[in-house]
Protein backbone atom coordinates (compact mmCIF):
# COMPACT_ATOMS: atom_id res chain seq x y z
CA UNK A 1 0.00 0.00 0.00
CA UNK A 2 2.79 2.44 0.92
CA UNK A 3 4.68 1.77 -2.32
CA UNK A 4 1.47 2.29 -4.29
CA UNK A 5 0.84 5.74 -2.81
CA UNK A 6 4.51 6.67 -2.97
CA UNK A 7 4.44 6.09 -6.72
CA UNK A 8 1.18 8.05 -7.12
CA UNK A 9 2.54 11.04 -5.19
CA UNK A 10 5.78 11.14 -7.18
CA UNK A 11 3.81 10.92 -10.43
CA UNK A 12 1.57 13.84 -9.44
CA UNK A 13 4.57 15.96 -8.42
CA UNK A 14 6.27 15.26 -11.74
CA UNK A 15 3.03 16.03 -13.57
CA UNK A 16 2.97 19.54 -12.06
CA UNK A 17 6.70 20.23 -12.46
CA UNK A 18 8.00 18.26 -15.44
CA UNK A 19 4.93 17.82 -17.62
CA UNK A 20 2.83 20.93 -17.03
CA UNK A 21 5.73 23.07 -15.74
CA UNK A 22 3.31 24.90 -13.45
CA UNK A 23 6.03 25.31 -10.83
CA UNK A 24 9.80 25.04 -10.76
CA UNK A 25 9.99 22.90 -7.64
CA UNK A 26 8.10 21.73 -4.60
CA UNK A 27 8.43 20.55 -1.02
CA UNK A 28 5.53 18.50 0.31
CA UNK A 29 4.66 17.13 3.74
CA UNK A 30 1.63 15.46 5.25
CA UNK A 31 0.95 13.55 8.41
CA UNK A 32 -0.55 13.25 11.86
CA UNK A 33 0.32 14.59 15.31
CA UNK A 34 3.19 12.10 15.61
CA UNK A 35 4.23 11.12 12.09
CA UNK A 36 4.83 12.78 8.75
CA UNK A 37 6.12 12.07 5.25
CA UNK A 38 8.15 14.49 3.12
CA UNK A 39 8.84 14.79 -0.62
CA UNK A 40 11.13 17.27 -2.39
CA UNK A 41 11.49 17.70 -6.12
CA UNK A 42 12.66 20.30 -8.64
CA UNK A 43 14.53 23.57 -8.22
CA UNK A 44 13.94 26.77 -6.28
CA UNK A 45 13.75 29.05 -9.34
CA UNK A 46 16.35 31.18 -11.07
CA UNK A 47 18.86 30.50 -8.29
CA UNK A 48 18.82 26.86 -9.47
CA UNK A 49 19.07 25.16 -6.08
CA UNK A 50 17.49 21.82 -5.27
CA UNK A 51 14.32 22.23 -3.24
CA UNK A 52 14.57 20.76 0.24
CA UNK A 53 12.45 20.63 3.38
CA UNK A 54 14.63 23.53 4.64
CA UNK A 55 14.05 25.78 1.61
CA UNK A 56 12.71 29.20 2.69
CA UNK A 57 9.23 29.84 1.28
CA UNK A 58 7.10 32.99 1.08
CA UNK A 59 3.91 31.70 2.71
CA UNK A 60 1.86 34.54 1.18
CA UNK A 61 -1.81 34.18 2.25
CA UNK A 62 -1.08 31.32 4.66
CA UNK A 63 -0.15 34.30 6.86
CA UNK A 64 -3.93 34.72 7.25
CA UNK A 65 -4.06 31.44 9.17
CA UNK A 66 -1.47 32.78 11.61
CA UNK A 67 -3.75 35.81 12.08
CA UNK A 68 -6.71 33.50 12.67
CA UNK A 69 -4.69 31.68 15.35
CA UNK A 70 -3.85 35.08 16.89
CA UNK A 71 -7.54 35.99 17.14
CA UNK A 72 -8.47 32.62 18.60
CA UNK A 73 -5.73 33.09 21.17
CA UNK A 74 -7.59 36.28 22.19
CA UNK A 75 -10.85 34.30 22.11
CA UNK A 76 -9.39 31.63 24.41
CA UNK A 77 -8.21 34.27 26.87
CA UNK A 78 -11.58 36.06 26.69
CA UNK A 79 -10.09 39.27 25.36
CA UNK A 80 -12.37 39.37 22.34
CA UNK A 81 -15.96 38.70 21.40
CA UNK A 82 -16.21 38.16 17.65
CA UNK A 83 -19.80 39.39 17.56
CA UNK A 84 -18.95 42.82 18.96
CA UNK A 85 -18.51 45.72 16.52
CA UNK A 86 -15.12 47.23 15.77
CA UNK A 87 -16.19 50.38 17.65
CA UNK A 88 -16.27 48.41 20.91
CA UNK A 89 -12.48 48.05 20.73
CA UNK A 90 -11.30 51.23 18.99
CA UNK A 91 -12.45 54.58 17.62
CA UNK A 92 -10.45 53.97 14.44
CA UNK A 93 -11.96 52.60 11.20
CA UNK A 94 -14.90 55.00 11.58
CA UNK A 95 -16.38 54.10 8.18
CA UNK A 96 -16.80 50.45 9.17
CA UNK A 97 -17.16 50.89 12.94
CA UNK A 98 -20.42 48.90 13.06
CA UNK A 99 -18.95 45.86 11.32
CA UNK A 100 -18.42 42.95 13.69
CA UNK A 101 -15.10 41.16 13.94
CA UNK A 102 -16.98 38.08 12.79
CA UNK A 103 -17.93 39.88 9.55
CA UNK A 104 -14.24 40.39 8.78
CA UNK A 105 -13.06 36.95 9.86
CA UNK A 106 -15.61 35.29 7.55
CA UNK A 107 -15.14 37.62 4.54
CA UNK A 108 -18.78 38.70 4.90
CA UNK A 109 -18.02 42.23 3.78
CA UNK A 110 -16.69 44.20 0.84
CA UNK A 111 -13.97 46.66 1.82
CA UNK A 112 -12.36 49.25 -0.43
CA UNK A 113 -9.76 51.95 -0.03
CA UNK A 114 -10.18 55.16 -1.98
CA UNK A 115 -6.85 54.67 -3.74
CA UNK A 116 -4.55 51.71 -4.40
CA UNK A 117 -2.08 51.39 -1.55
CA UNK A 118 0.55 49.30 -3.33
CA UNK A 119 2.65 52.22 -4.51
CA UNK A 120 2.06 54.60 -1.59
CA UNK A 121 4.39 55.64 1.17
CA UNK A 122 3.73 53.84 4.46
CA UNK A 123 2.00 56.76 6.22
CA UNK A 124 -0.34 57.34 3.29
CA UNK A 125 -1.20 53.67 3.05
CA UNK A 126 -2.01 53.40 6.76
CA UNK A 127 -4.26 56.46 6.46
CA UNK A 128 -6.08 54.77 3.57
CA UNK A 129 -6.69 51.69 5.72
CA UNK A 130 -7.92 53.75 8.66
CA UNK A 131 -10.46 55.39 6.35
CA UNK A 132 -11.43 52.24 4.52
CA UNK A 133 -15.12 51.95 3.66
CA UNK A 134 -17.39 49.09 2.72
CA UNK A 135 -20.59 47.20 3.20
CA UNK A 136 -21.77 43.93 4.68
CA UNK A 137 -22.25 41.29 2.02
CA UNK A 138 -24.87 38.54 1.89
CA UNK A 139 -22.33 36.44 0.03
CA UNK A 140 -18.78 35.97 1.38
CA UNK A 141 -16.15 37.31 -1.00
CA UNK A 142 -12.49 36.45 -0.58
CA UNK A 143 -10.25 39.49 -0.27
CA UNK A 144 -7.03 40.59 1.45
CA UNK A 145 -8.68 43.69 2.93
CA UNK A 146 -10.45 42.13 5.94
CA UNK A 147 -7.15 40.56 7.03
CA UNK A 148 -5.31 43.85 6.63
CA UNK A 149 -7.86 45.61 8.88
CA UNK A 150 -7.79 42.72 11.37
CA UNK A 151 -4.01 42.94 11.53
CA UNK A 152 -4.21 46.56 12.70
CA UNK A 153 -7.19 45.84 14.96
CA UNK A 154 -5.33 43.02 16.70
CA UNK A 155 -2.92 45.55 18.19
CA UNK A 156 -5.80 47.72 19.42
CA UNK A 157 -7.33 44.75 21.26
CA UNK A 158 -4.24 42.95 22.55
CA UNK A 159 -1.74 45.82 22.97
CA UNK A 160 0.76 43.79 20.97
CA UNK A 161 1.37 43.80 17.24
CA UNK A 162 0.55 40.84 15.04
CA UNK A 163 4.29 40.57 14.38
CA UNK A 164 4.94 40.35 18.13
CA UNK A 165 2.43 37.52 18.40
CA UNK A 166 4.13 35.60 15.56
CA UNK A 167 7.56 36.15 17.13
CA UNK A 168 6.29 34.74 20.43
CA UNK A 169 4.76 31.73 18.66
CA UNK A 170 7.94 31.11 16.68
CA UNK A 171 10.08 31.16 19.84
CA UNK A 172 7.72 28.96 21.83
CA UNK A 173 7.50 26.27 19.12
CA UNK A 174 11.18 26.54 18.10
CA UNK A 175 10.26 27.38 14.50
CA UNK A 176 13.87 28.26 13.81
CA UNK A 177 13.39 29.18 10.15
CA UNK A 178 10.05 30.97 10.34
CA UNK A 179 10.17 34.75 10.27
CA UNK A 180 8.71 37.98 8.91
CA UNK A 181 11.84 40.02 9.57
CA UNK A 182 15.28 38.46 9.85
CA UNK A 183 18.93 39.42 9.80
CA UNK A 184 20.04 35.85 9.16
CA UNK A 185 21.57 34.94 5.82
CA UNK A 186 19.70 32.17 4.06
CA UNK A 187 21.22 30.39 1.09
CA UNK A 188 18.42 28.04 0.07
CA UNK A 189 15.22 29.96 -0.72
CA UNK A 190 12.50 30.04 -3.35
CA UNK A 191 13.49 32.59 -6.00
CA UNK A 192 10.32 34.15 -7.40
CA UNK A 193 12.08 36.37 -9.94
CA UNK A 194 10.88 36.37 -13.53
CA UNK A 195 7.19 36.61 -12.63
CA UNK A 196 5.01 38.04 -15.43
CA UNK A 197 1.53 39.54 -15.20
CA UNK A 198 -0.67 40.66 -18.10
CA UNK A 199 -3.25 43.36 -17.40
CA UNK A 200 -5.19 45.38 -19.98
CA UNK A 201 -2.98 43.77 -22.62
CA UNK A 202 0.10 45.23 -20.94
CA UNK A 203 2.91 42.79 -20.17
CA UNK A 204 4.53 43.48 -16.81
CA UNK A 205 7.73 41.79 -15.72
CA UNK A 206 7.90 42.03 -11.95
CA UNK A 207 10.95 42.51 -9.79
CA UNK A 208 10.74 40.08 -6.88
CA UNK A 209 13.85 40.57 -4.70
CA UNK A 210 14.88 37.49 -2.69
CA UNK A 211 13.40 37.07 0.79
CA UNK A 212 11.14 40.10 0.36
CA UNK A 213 7.40 39.47 0.58
CA UNK A 214 5.90 39.07 -2.91
CA UNK A 215 2.67 40.94 -2.16
CA UNK A 216 3.00 44.66 -2.94
CA UNK A 217 0.43 45.76 -0.32
CA UNK A 218 2.27 43.82 2.36
CA UNK A 219 5.59 45.40 1.32
CA UNK A 220 4.12 48.89 1.61
CA UNK A 221 2.46 48.25 4.96
CA UNK A 222 5.57 46.60 6.42
CA UNK A 223 7.32 50.01 6.46
CA UNK A 224 10.63 48.45 5.41
CA UNK A 225 10.21 45.37 7.56
CA UNK A 226 9.03 47.04 10.76
CA UNK A 227 5.50 45.60 10.75
CA UNK A 228 3.83 42.36 9.71
CA UNK A 229 0.70 42.82 7.62
CA UNK A 230 -2.35 40.67 8.33
CA UNK A 231 -2.64 39.02 4.93
CA UNK A 232 0.93 38.20 3.84
CA UNK A 233 4.53 38.48 4.98
CA UNK A 234 5.58 35.32 6.84
CA UNK A 235 8.37 33.09 5.51
CA UNK A 236 8.93 29.51 6.62
CA UNK A 237 10.14 26.04 5.62
CA UNK A 238 8.42 22.70 5.15
CA UNK A 239 10.06 21.41 8.35
CA UNK A 240 8.70 24.32 10.36
CA UNK A 241 5.23 23.99 8.86
CA UNK A 242 5.18 20.36 9.97
CA UNK A 243 6.08 21.52 13.50
CA UNK A 244 3.38 24.18 13.38
CA UNK A 245 0.72 21.78 12.12
CA UNK A 246 1.53 19.14 14.72
CA UNK A 247 1.56 21.74 17.50
CA UNK A 248 -1.80 23.05 16.31
CA UNK A 249 -3.31 19.55 16.28
CA UNK A 250 -1.89 18.97 19.77
CA UNK A 251 -3.68 22.10 21.06
CA UNK A 252 -0.38 23.82 21.81
CA UNK A 253 -1.32 26.99 19.90
CA UNK A 254 -5.02 27.41 20.60
CA UNK A 255 -7.56 25.38 22.55
CA UNK A 256 -9.24 22.29 21.16
CA UNK A 257 -12.54 24.19 21.16
CA UNK A 258 -11.09 27.00 19.06
CA UNK A 259 -9.35 24.60 16.69
CA UNK A 260 -12.66 22.89 16.04
CA UNK A 261 -14.51 26.13 15.23
CA UNK A 262 -11.96 27.83 12.96
CA UNK A 263 -13.54 25.99 10.05
CA UNK A 264 -17.12 26.89 11.00
CA UNK A 265 -19.12 28.08 7.98
CA UNK A 266 -21.61 30.86 8.74
CA UNK A 267 -22.75 31.68 5.22
CA UNK A 268 -23.62 29.11 2.56
CA UNK A 269 -24.71 31.61 -0.10
CA UNK A 270 -21.62 31.01 -2.23
CA UNK A 271 -20.15 27.91 -3.82
CA UNK A 272 -16.90 28.56 -1.99
CA UNK A 273 -17.23 28.20 1.76
CA UNK A 274 -15.26 30.22 4.30
CA UNK A 275 -14.43 29.87 7.96
CA UNK A 276 -12.36 32.23 10.08
CA UNK A 277 -9.79 33.56 7.57
CA UNK A 278 -9.77 30.21 5.81
CA UNK A 279 -11.46 28.09 3.20
CA UNK A 280 -13.74 25.22 4.23
CA UNK A 281 -15.16 22.16 2.56
CA UNK A 282 -17.48 23.03 -0.32
CA UNK A 283 -20.12 20.84 -2.03
CA UNK A 284 -18.53 21.98 -5.29
CA UNK A 285 -15.43 19.77 -5.31
CA UNK A 286 -13.73 21.88 -7.98
CA UNK A 287 -13.90 24.94 -5.72
CA UNK A 288 -13.26 23.14 -2.43
CA UNK A 289 -9.83 23.76 -0.92
CA UNK A 290 -10.48 20.89 1.51
CA UNK A 291 -10.31 17.25 0.33
CA UNK A 292 -13.72 15.60 0.17
CA UNK A 293 -12.66 12.80 2.54
CA UNK A 294 -11.54 15.21 5.29
CA UNK A 295 -13.84 16.18 8.16
CA UNK A 296 -16.56 18.81 7.88
CA UNK A 297 -14.66 21.23 10.10
CA UNK A 298 -11.33 20.89 8.25
CA UNK A 299 -9.93 24.15 6.92
CA UNK A 300 -7.30 25.29 4.45
CA UNK A 301 -5.56 28.25 2.85
CA UNK A 302 -3.59 28.67 -0.38
CA UNK A 303 -0.81 31.17 -0.95
CA UNK A 304 -0.33 33.07 -4.22
CA UNK A 305 3.32 32.03 -4.49
CA UNK A 306 2.32 28.36 -4.75
CA UNK A 307 1.60 27.16 -1.22
CA UNK A 308 -1.15 25.24 0.53
CA UNK A 309 -1.92 24.21 4.10
CA UNK A 310 -4.86 22.06 5.20
CA UNK A 311 -5.70 21.07 8.76
CA UNK A 312 -8.25 18.45 9.84
CA UNK A 313 -8.89 18.98 13.59
CA UNK A 314 -11.18 15.97 13.94
CA UNK A 315 -9.03 13.36 12.20
CA UNK A 316 -5.82 15.07 13.37
CA UNK A 317 -4.28 15.31 9.88
CA UNK A 318 -2.43 17.96 7.88
CA UNK A 319 -1.12 18.55 4.35
CA UNK A 320 1.42 21.20 3.35
CA UNK A 321 2.58 22.07 -0.17
CA UNK A 322 5.34 24.61 -0.74
CA UNK A 323 5.93 25.32 -4.43
CA UNK A 324 7.26 28.12 -6.62
CA UNK A 325 4.67 28.87 -9.29
CA UNK A 326 5.89 32.38 -10.08
CA UNK A 327 9.45 32.10 -11.38
CA UNK A 328 9.54 32.70 -15.17
CA UNK A 329 5.80 32.16 -15.36
CA UNK A 330 2.67 34.22 -16.02
CA UNK A 331 0.89 34.41 -12.67
CA UNK A 332 -2.03 36.65 -13.71
CA UNK A 333 -3.60 37.55 -17.03
CA UNK A 334 -6.74 39.08 -18.53
CA UNK A 335 -9.68 36.69 -18.80
CA UNK A 336 -9.86 37.43 -22.52
CA UNK A 337 -6.42 35.92 -23.17
CA UNK A 338 -6.47 32.45 -24.63
CA UNK A 339 -4.71 29.82 -22.54
CA UNK A 340 -3.99 26.54 -24.32
CA UNK A 341 -2.88 23.73 -21.99
CA UNK A 342 -1.40 26.25 -19.51
CA UNK A 343 0.52 28.04 -22.29
CA UNK A 344 0.15 31.66 -23.43
CA UNK A 345 1.83 33.00 -26.56
CA UNK A 346 3.50 36.35 -25.79
CA UNK A 347 5.31 38.10 -28.67
CA UNK A 348 5.56 34.76 -30.45
CA UNK A 349 7.10 33.19 -27.37
CA UNK A 350 5.29 30.45 -25.49
CA UNK A 351 5.22 31.06 -21.73
CA UNK A 352 3.68 28.88 -19.02
CA UNK A 353 0.68 30.42 -17.24
CA UNK A 354 0.49 29.06 -13.71
CA UNK A 355 -2.69 30.74 -12.48
CA UNK A 356 -4.54 27.39 -12.51
CA UNK A 357 -1.94 25.77 -10.25
CA UNK A 358 -4.39 26.31 -7.37
CA UNK A 359 -6.75 23.83 -9.08
CA UNK A 360 -4.20 21.56 -10.76
CA UNK A 361 -2.50 20.81 -7.43
CA UNK A 362 -5.73 19.30 -6.09
CA UNK A 363 -4.98 15.87 -7.58
CA UNK A 364 -1.76 15.76 -5.54
CA UNK A 365 -3.61 17.01 -2.47
CA UNK A 366 -6.24 14.30 -2.83
CA UNK A 367 -3.67 11.52 -3.25
CA UNK A 368 -2.06 12.73 -0.01
CA UNK A 369 -5.41 12.72 1.82
CA UNK A 370 -6.16 9.20 0.56
CA UNK A 371 -2.70 8.07 1.70
CA UNK A 372 -3.25 9.58 5.16
CA UNK A 373 -6.64 7.98 5.66
CA UNK A 374 -5.64 4.53 4.39
CA UNK A 375 -2.15 4.05 5.77
CA UNK A 376 -1.40 6.41 8.67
Amino acid sequence: MTDYFDKLIKNEIRFLIDEKKLCSGMTLAFGTIDNSANYNYGITGNNHLNVSNETIIDLASITKLFLSFAYFHLYDTRLVDFKRPISYYTNKFKNIKDFSIENLLHFNCILKTQHRISNMQYEQAVDEIMHISGKISNMPIYSDMPSIVLGFLFEEISQMTFGNYVDTLVERLSLNNTFWHSQKKYNNFMDYSGEIQISNNQINSLVNPPLLVNDAKARTLSNNGQYLCGHAGIFSTCDDMVKLSQALLSNKIISEKSLNIIGTVLNTNSEQRFGNLCYCKSPNKHLSEVPSNFSENAFAMSGFTGNYLCIDPQKKLFIFIGANKLSNRISKCDDSIEIADSIISVNNKKIVCSKDFVFKKDRLRDVCSDYLLKTF
